[in-house]
């Protein structure tokens, strides 16, 4: 089989075509050859694309695949200079068109063009870095020649030549996953991943001089090892000309991703970030998140945990559990293949993208046509239908279950789902008429001096319909006298008798604490302890906002028993520490002379909330502090901030604390997210959580520590699940620093004696 078997035109032949034009005639009339091998008529790159007017130089877009960015590094004219006489596959395209060479007996592979190729997918997952024997044992050393041979290192220049013989060689391979626009949204298809092997250079040779010196990299990967060991996941990966590696085999086991190996580090070039690439928030056993890939269109979680999800709520029904479900054991075994493998059948196999489909008696286009039409337009009406439902409930996440579809895995026997609920005309309508969302608040220590005001805040807030309120006292009284407001949200009250905290949380979005004895940081914490314990058994899946002192040890506690409880998500747990940036922003416009300015005035405040842990960065001002501003009215300043809650208890002659103005900063934070749960974006707000709610954020935000730390108050953007990202620190000053530094062992102090609370119980 030539290059020609697959249609692709020779170099004196290219010419421009129209894409979505061959693609159509491709499926309306499917060529093929004599041995009924399919035509794929594929255009030599570069592919002129049409930008939209809001992205006029596809910053947010790779147009080659459709895979969304969340940030371009190479820019689009230079991968357009790299596509120069090339044709791109996508990753389906390539398990079509990809065959094995004649006479190599199933040991090699290779892509039939009669030019060089470029494919395009996303970093998924790293796999460990291990290492081959000093006798090369892999299954790929035919297609990675000399990769276990002894290792040298040269220097060209100072003639230095060092040996290791019998050195065990490095290697790694990385999932890669196409989410483009030839994926399905619905789950990620067998043909849309590709395993990456990547092995490490036989030999490093450094050339040049000192100050002026380069690396050539012999064997293995030719230092694409060595590149791809600095990225990270989510990375959008070009690669020119890979190799196709047969398909890995063990204990009789075949895995069906086709497999790749680039040859050099200069095949690669990162085009940028994914956008809808995201880690899964599932929580394991051990208390840890899972970690692995997920697409954000579907959902939070990966696959796996979904399909255990769907399994284990599939084995509470009857009407599954019966044989019905197409779990039983004497179901028929599913053929559907895809990757390399032949079909075990005695009949042909024809290949499609991402498909094999047995011959037969019947025409192959009967098979591939046949209801097409009529399925798609069904499909088109459900996904416009439930687009518009979604639009109606503004995508949120409730407590109620939802079916999401499994992703298909290759190999793995296709599962029938449960029943989908239909979404009719009628009940669109009904939908419309009252399409206003339920936003459930809840205040626990609703009685308190801060959780009067904070409830009376909440009751006048037109985000919120309905209001519960929980003390130990007085509860019905506050609730009787809120529910006189004519605002819309209906108020109910309750004490702890008869379950009373249960009632109080049961289909809960949002749980304010304000609970608690002011400066009694021991009564507080056992408080904080069991309204959490309610809050774990009732609505775990409640955004959680913790306001009773000390916060710095509170947060740590309330994370410790959702653990106890396997619900812990970091991403939904909050300390507010809003007071400390509206007290900033006051202070800093009296030193501007004009109050006014306060409502519209910035200070980022970070670190935690109490005393020296409150850093407020004063350089990050806006509007700027006063140039010339001098360094004692500075320090003073910082000290105001810090010791702000000290100035309200000698102001009330120790009578009280900060309750009207903590009561204001709490309802302002819970307004930022409810309007986040309903969908609106940009929200950034600074916030005391754990740091792992943003793994690459948190990187950032300890390489500044210059220590780690698992709790820290930094600002965070907000979305309908929590944190969506955290923010640097920015540039900080030299005595900012110096602050930062001055705060961590109190912080740490603080965190150690909140989990210790929970971990480690004193009797």
């Amino acid at each position: 089989m030539n290059a020609s078997t697959y249609g692709l035109p020779k170099k004196d032949e290219r010419k421009p075509s129209n894409l979505l034009q061959n693609l159509s005639n491709d499926l309306l009339t499917p060529k093929r050859a004599a041995d009924l091998t399919l035509l794929e008529n594929i255009p030599c790159g570069p592919i002129d694309h049409k930008p939209t007017a809001d992205d006029p130089h596809f910053a947010r877009l790779e147009p080659y695949t459709g895979i969304h960015l969340s940030k371009r590094t190479l820019p689009y004219e230079a991968l357009q200079s790299h596509f120069e006489g090339r044709y791109f596959l996508n990753f389906s395209k390539l398990y079509s068109v990809v065959r094995e060479v004649p006479g190599s007996r199933g040991t090699k592979y290779e892509v039939p063009t009669d030019g060089e190729w470029i494919t395009i997918g996303i970093l998924a997952e790293r796999g460990e870095i291990k290492f081959t024997n000093v006798v090369g044992s892999s299954n790929y050393e035919d297609d990675t020649k000399n990769y276990s041979k002894n290792s040298k290192t040269k220097n060209i220049g100072d003639g230095e030549d060092t040996s290791n013989p019998n050195r065990a060689k490095k290697y790694m391979s990385i999932k890669l996953v196409d989410l483009g626009k030839n994926g399905d949204k619905k789950g990620i298809r067998g043909d849309e991943m590709l395993t990456m092997l990547l092995f490490e250079a036989d030999e490093v040779v450094v050339q040049g001089n000192e100050g002026n010196e380069s690396k050539v990299y012999k064997g293995g990967s030719g230092g694409a090892f060595e590149a791809c060991m600095k990225l990270h996941e989510g990375a959008v990966i070009a690669i020119l000309q890979p190799k196709i590696l047969k398909p890995y085999q063990r204990n009789g086991i075949t895995n069906k991703l086709l497999a790749i190996t680039p040859t050099s580090s200069e095949n690669i070039a990162i085009i940028g970030h994914s956008r809808d690439l995201s880690m899964c928030g599932a929580m394991k056993a051990d208390g840890k998140l899972c970690g692995s890939w997920c697409d954000k269109r579907i959902g939070e979680f990966c696959e796996y945990h979904i399909e255990r999800a769907i399994k284990s709520r599939r084995a509470s029904r009857p009407e599954f559990t019966a044989g019905t479900s197409g779990m039983s054991r004497t179901a028929a075994k599913a053929t559907k293949n895809q990757g390399l493998l032949k079909e075990e059948a005695p009949s042909a196999a024809y290949i499609i993208p991402g498909h094999i489909i047995g011959g037969g008696p019947e025409y192959i286009g009967e098979k591939i046509g046949r209801g097409r039409a009529e399925r798609q337009k069904k499909k088109r009406e459900d996904d416009e239908m439930e687009e518009k439902l979604n639009k109606l409930l503004g995508k949120k996440l409730d407590n109620r279950a939802r079916y999401i579809p499994p992703i298909p895995l290759p190999g793995v026997k296709k599962q029938a789902a449960p029943s989908r609920t239909i979404v009719t005309a009628e009940l669109l309508a009904s939908l419309q008429n009252d399409s206003k969302q339920v936003m459930l608040a809840v205040v626990l220590g609703a009685a308190g001096g801060i959780g009067q005001p904070l409830s009376l805040l909440l009751k006048i807030n037109p985000h919120i319909t309905a209001l519960g309120l929980y003390d130990i006292v007085n509860t019905p009284g506050v609730g009787v006298d809120l529910s006189h407001i004519n605002t819309p949200s209906k108020v109910e009250a309750y004490l702890p008798p008869d379950s009373g905290l249960t009632k109080t949380l049961t289909g809960a979005d949002i749980v304010v604490i304000p609970a608690g004895v002011p400066r009694k940081p021991g009564i507080n914490a056992g408080i904080v302890r069991d309204l959490a314990t309610g809050i774990a058994t009732t609505c775990p899946k409640a955004f959680i906002l913790v306001i009773s002192n000390p916060v710095n040890s509170t947060v740590p506690i309330v994370a410790e028993v959702l653990k106890k409880h396997n619900v812990f998500d970091p991403k939904r747990v909050f300390g507010v520490t809003t007071l400390d940036v509206v007290r900033a922003s006051t202070f800093v416009a009296e030193v501007l002379a004009d109050i006014s300015l306060a409502p519209k005035t910035t200070v980022p405040v970070v670190g935690g909330h109490s005393g020296v842990t409150i850093v407020p960065l004063l350089s990050q001002s806006q509007p700027p502090l006063p140039s010339g501003f001098a360094t004692t009215d500075r320090d003073a300043l910082i000290h105001r901030i810090q010791f702000g809650g000290d100035e309200v208890v000698k102001a009330k002659d120790g009578a009280g604390s900060a309750t009207l103005s903590m009561a204001y900063a709490g309802a302002e934070f819970a307004t930022s997210v409810i309007k986040a749960i309903n969908g609106e974006k940009g929200i950034i707000i600074p916030s005391y959580i754990n740091l792992i709610a943003d793994k690459d954020g948190a990187e950032t935000v300890i390489s500044d520590l210059g220590k780690p730390l698992e709790y820290f108050s930094v600002k965070v953007e907000l979305g309908p699940n929590g944190v969506e990202k955290i923010h640097s620190l920015g540039n900080l000053t030299e005595n900012e620093r110096k602050l930062i530094a001055a705060a961590i062992p109190e912080l740490e102090d603080n965190i150690q004696k909140g989990v210790e609370f929970i971990t480690k119980p004193k009797l």
